[in-house]
C-alpha cells in the first residue's frame, strides 16, 4: 500500500471524499516530514490503514526507520515476551514502540480491554508524548468517547493535528431503514392532511402547515436537526416516513426507527447467534448521515436505556449529524416528572434537543386523525 495506490475521492461508498482528500493531504504532508503526532480518525473501511501503511512505506523507500504496529498486536507482542526467563527480551521489545524514530501506530481502540494493556498503551503515548517523538495514531473510537488523558494529547494545537474522515455516502437499502415499503407508499409529505381531522381549528391547522413546511425543506437538504412533538395521532410519524422516502429517492444514507424498536434491535446484538454484532450495528445508528427516531419516549426506561440513547444523541449533536425526533413531551413544559428518563441523563439530553442553534422544534396540536369516524363523513 502506497500513495500511489490511493485513490482520492474514488471511495464514496467509504468515506466522505473532501474529509478523506484532507486526511490524504495530512497523511503525505507527514510522510515527508514526520514532526509532531498526526491522528486519524473515523469509521471502520474510511481508508485510515490505507494511509497508515502508506505513510510507513514511504518512510521505509527514504531509508527512515519506523515501526508500523496494529495496537491489538502490540499487546499480543508485549504478552508473548513474557515467555522469556529474562526480562531482557520484554525490554527490549517495550522499548522498540516506546523511542521508535516514528511509530505507526494503526487502530487503536480495538486492543484487550484490560488494565495490563490500556497501561502499557498509555505508557508508549505518555513517553513519545513527553518525548515529542513523531508518532501516526488512527482509531475509530469517536472523539467524544476518547478519555480526558488521550483527548488532551489528540488535541494539542502545537503538536497534534487530529484529521477525521467522515462516513461516505452508502445508498440504504429499504430493508435497513426499518420503513415497510407499504408504509413509504402510505405516508407521504405530498398526502399529507394539513387541514386535520374532522373539527380543527384555524390555530391547529396552522401548526400542522408548520410542520408539513419544515418538514420539506428538511427532506430537500437534510440539516441540523427537526423535532416534531405533540399529542398522539397529528402526523408526527407520518411527517417522519416521508422525510424518509425524499432521502430514499435522493440517495441520502437514513435510517428510520421506532425507538422502543430500535432498543430491542439492540439488544438482539448480544445473542451469539446475532449475525451483527452490538458495536457494528450501535456505530451504523450514530453515524448514519440522516436518523430519524420515532416516538421518543414511549421507551420502557432502565439505566441501560437511558445510556444508550444518551450516547446516541450526544455524540449526533457533537457531530452536527442530521436528525429527526418526534415525541410527546413538549420541552417547553420540561421538569424531572414529564419525560420518561433519568434526572441522570434528562438534562444532558433536554439541553440538547433545546439547544436552538441545531435543532428546529414544531409543536403539532389537532384532533387525533384516527378518529376521523362518523362526524367527519356524515359532514360531507
Amino acid at each position: 500500500m502506497t500513495f500511489n495506490d490511493v485513490r482520492v475521492g474514488g471511495y464514496e461508498e467509504f468515506s466522505e471524499p473532501v474529509s478523506f482528500r484532507n486526511a490524504y493531504h495530512e497523511a503525505t504532508g507527514f510522510a515527508h516530514d514526520p514532526k509532531g503526532w498526526l491522528v486519524i480518525s473515523g469509521p471502520s473501511g474510511g481508508g485510515k490503514t490505507l494511509l497508515a501503511a502508506a505513510i510507513t512505506n514511504f518512510l521505509i523507500s527514504n531509508k527512515r526507520a519506523v515501526r508500523y504496529v496494529l495496537s491489538s498486536n502490540l499487546i499480543d507482542q508485549l504478552r508473548s515476551s513474557f515467555d522469556n526467563e529474562s526480562d531482557e527480551h520484554f525490554s527490549t521489545l517495550f522499548s522498540q514502540f516506546l523511542d521508535a524514530p516514528v511509530l505507526v501506530l494503526d487502530d487503536l481502540g480495538h486492543q484487550s480491554d484490560t488494565p495490563w494493556a490500556n497501561e502499557k498503551l498509555d505508557q508508549v503515548l505518555t513517553n513519545r508524548f513527553n518525548k515529542r517523538l513523531p508518532t501516526v495514531i488512527t482509531t475509530s473510537v469517536p472523539r467524544d468517547e476518547l478519555d480526558n488523558r488521550t483527548l488532551t494529547r489528540f488535541s494539542d494545537p502545537y503538536f497534534s493535528k487530529y484529521i477525521h474522515i467522515k462516513q461516505g455516502r452508502k445508498k440504504t437499502q429499504l430493508e435497513e431503514t426499518g420503513i415497510s415499503p407499504r408504509l413509504l407508499s402510505k405516508m407521504t409529505l405530498k398526502n399529507f392532511n394539513s387541514r386535520g381531522a374532522y373539527g380543527t381549528s384555524v390555530a391547529a391547522k396552522r401548526t400542522l402547515k408548520e410542520a408539513l413546511d419544515v418538514a420539506k425543506s428538511f427532506a430537500e437538504q437534510p440539516s441540523g436537526w427537526l423535532y416534531l412533538h405533540g399529542p398522539t395521532g397529528v402526523g408526527k410519524t407520518h411527517l417522519s416516513v416521508g422525510i424518509a422516502d425524499i432521502c430514499l429517492k435522493t440517495d441520502v444514507d437514513v435510517i428510520f426507527r421506532f425507538v422502543p424498536d430500535l432498543l430491542d434491535q439492540l439488544r438482539k446484538t448480544y445473542d451469539p447467534k446475532s449475525i451483527s454484532g452490538f458495536d457494528q450495528t450501535f456505530d451504523r445508528i450514530r453515524n448514519c448521515e440522516v436518523l430519524i427516531l420515532d416516538d421518543l419516549g414511549a421507551e420502557v426506561t432502565t439505566s441501560w436505556v437511558e445510556e444508550k440513547l444518551f450516547q446516541i444523541i450526544v455524540h449526533r449533536h457533537n457531530e452536527m449529524l442530521s436528525t429527526v425526533i418526534t415525541s410527546r413531551i413538549d420541552l417547553s413544559d420540561y421538569d424531572s416528572k414529564s419525560i420518561n428518563i433519568s434526572t441522570r441523563f434528562a438534562e444532558p439530553i433536554v439541553s440538547r434537543l433545546r439547544d436552538a442553534h441545531v435543532v428546529t422544534e414544531r409543536y403539532m396540536h389537532a384532533p387525533d386523525f384516527r378518529y376521523r369516524g362518523s362526524k367527519n363523513n356524515n359532514s360531507r
